[in-house]
């Protein structure tokens, strides 16, 4: 064997011994049992993963893991013991139905000029709401905006009311003239009417309501009376209208007979509208007086229904 110089001994000698420490200090060296080689080391980041296995977190770290998958029971909303602010409220009591209703089903009228004022009670709303007030039959009964019924003639209606939601009530009215027992010397004004409208045609003239009195008579209705029958044209073209009052006190004639007055100029001076209604108007109206009775009558046959209401009080 060839003998080894002593000084270049020496040299490796320490060589060898820093070998030996790199290879057990890291990992994968050529100490490894495994045989890998010794890897090289690079500033970047491989691009391909390290299949090595992430070390798991030290118990001393202060952050919690945050896997999306695995929430704490803090703060998984599933395992929270307190209901969430984001659940929805409880439903609330439903409100009552809709509905509407008159305070009668049913009127009954023995007068022709009979007036009855219904009223609407609404229930389950939001609030007030307009009703439309119609009758069946206007021949038997008319109703006002207000909801105030007039009975016109012997028959069977119905009042209907309707709001603006489509609500409904109704009322049955029934028209039945009982024979009038007037005082002694007393002149039924009713039984006259009914015969005047029933000889002469008054086109659309119905009982009028308090509202219509107090708009178109002003102060006829503080006036009092024993007897009071307004009968009113609803038509544009009013050239038909006819008043009889029994005044209670004597002294108030004068003031009848000039509301009447009023009410014909009124009408000339263009409440008519229409010329041949003015002219009606200013040719054929008259105001006559029996004692305590009062009568304006405005009508093509004026004269003739005159001559009718004087032989009553003879």
């Amino acid at each position: 064997m060839k003998k080894i110089n002593r000084p270049l001994s020496i040299l490796l000698i320490p060589a060898a011994c820093l070998a030996l420490l790199c290879a057990c200090a890291v990992p994968g060296s050529a100490g490894d049992p495994s045989g890998t080689p010794f890897p090289s080391v690079s500033e970047e980041p491989s691009e391909t993963p390290s299949a090595t296995p992430a070390p798991e977190p030290s118990e001393a770290t202060s952050e919690a893991p945050s896997h999306p998958l695995s929430p704490s029971p803090a703060q998984s909303p599933a395992l929270r013991s307190d209901p969430p602010d984001s659940l929805p409220p409880e439903p609330s009591a439903s409100l009552a139905q809709p509905g509407m209703a008159l305070d009668r089903n049913e009127l009954v009228f023995t007068a022709m000029g009979d007036t009855f004022q219904l009223t609407v009670t609404l229930s389950g709303t939001d609030g007030p709401s307009s009703v439309i007030w119609t009758s069946s039959d206007e021949g038997v009964a008319t109703v006002g905006p207000g909801g105030s019924v007039t009975a016109v003639s012997p028959g069977t209606a119905t009042i209907t009311a309707m709001s603006g939601s489509g609500l409904a009530a109704s009322c049955i009215v029934r028209c039945r003239w009982e024979p009038a027992s007037p005082q002694p010397g007393q002149v039924d004004l009713s039984a006259f009417a009914a015969g005047i409208l029933a000889q002469y045609p008054f086109g659309s003239a119905t009982p009028a309501t308090d509202e219509a009195i107090g708009q178109h008579f002003p102060g006829l209705d503080a006036i009092g009376a024993q007897q009071r029958l307004v009968y009113l044209c609803q038509a544009p073209k009013n050239d038909a209208e006819l008043v009889l009052v029994e005044v209670a006190n004597p002294g108030d004639v004068g003031a009848v007979k000039a509301i009447l007055q009023a009410r014909i100029d009124a009408m000339v001076s263009g409440g008519a509208w229409f010329p041949e209604a003015t002219q009606v108007w200013t040719d054929h109206s008259r105001i006559t007086v029996q004692g305590t009775y009062i009568m304006l009558v405005v009508h093509t046959q004026c004269d003739a229904v005159v001559s009718a209401f004087q032989p009553l009080f003879s």
